[in-house]
C-alpha cells in the first residue's frame, strides 16, 4: 500500500511541477487565465491600493498577489482538498474569501502557507463568457515561480 501512496505522490509531483494544459472542461478551458499570480514582495509597487486576506498564519507564510488585466467577477480564494487523481486531478473546494470582482486597479494579496507538492489553495472566478473557472496555486519545480493550473472541483 505504501508504494501506491508513493506512486500517487510522484504522479502529482510530476503533474504539478511545470505548468500543464488545463484540466477543466468548463468555459474556455485551456485558455490562459485572465488572473495572474506572483509573489507579492516587490510586485505591489505598481498598485497604490490593494485588498488583503490572510488564509493561514502557519510558518513559513508567503504573500501572493492576484492581479488581472480585466475584471474577474465573483472572485474567490479557495481551500483545496485532493479528492481524485485517477483519470484527472479533482479537488473539493471551500470558499475562504470572496470579492464581487477583482479589478486591474485593485489586486488582492493573500497570505498563505505553501507546503508539499499538492496544492492547498486556489481561486475561482467567472470569466467574460460567464463560465466559472477554477485554478490551483502551484509552484514550478524548475524555478519555484508561482503559476495557476486549471483544475476540476467537486462540491
Amino acid at each position: 500500500m505504501r508504494s501506491g501512496t508513493f506512486v500517487l505522490g510522484l504522479a502529482l509531483a510530476l503533474a504539478l511541477a511545470v505548468p500543464a494544459p488545463a484540466l477543466s472542461t468548463a468555459g474556455d478551458a485551456g485558455a490562459e487565465p485572465s488572473v495572474r499570480v506572483q509573489e507579492a514582495e516587490g510586485a505591489l509597487a505598481g498598485f497604490p491600493e490593494h485588498d488583503e486576506f490572510i488564509a493561514d498564519t502557519t510558518e513559513p507564510q508567503v504573500k501572493v498577489l492576484f492581479s488581472t488585466g480585466k475584471d474577474a467577477r465573483d472572485f474567490k480564494v479557495l481551500a483545496l482538498t485532493l479528492e481524485d487523481s485517477d483519470e484527472k486531478i479533482t479537488f473539493s473546494a471551500k470558499e475562504l474569501y470572496a470579492l464581487d470582482k477583482l479589478t486591474p486597479k485593485r489586486p488582492l494579496v493573500v497570505g498563505l502557507t505553501s507546503y508539499g507538492t499538492i496544492p492547498h489553495y486556489g481561486i475561482s472566478y467567472v470569466d467574460e463568457n460567464g463560465a466559472t473557472r477554477s485554478f490551483a496555486v502551484s509552484e514550478s519545480g524548475e524555478d519555484g515561480s508561482l503559476f495557476l493550473m486549471e483544475i476540476s472541483t467537486v462540491p
